[in-house]
């Protein structure tokens, strides 16, 4: 199950930044991500508490990395 939770947040993850990458932060809504990632909204409020807090994931998983 632990696996199935990670596997939802990465692909939540992956699909905001293809998104934000094609479309940019203020084109990119959360119900975008949320189909392009294969799960409703709320699941990814259930990962993120706002778009902020998924962007500032993303800034730190792909670009503070780096």
């Amino acid at each position: 199950m632990a696996s199935s939770r990670s596997d939802k947040r990465e692909r939540i993850l992956k699909a905001a930044l293809g998104l934000v990458l094609e479309r940019g932060l203020d084109e990119t809504r959360v119900i975008d991500i949320a189909r392009a990632a294969g799960v409703g909204k709320g699941t990814v409020y259930e990962y993120f508490p706002s778009k902020e807090a998924l962007y500032l994931e993303l800034f730190q998983e792909h670009v503070s990395s780096r």
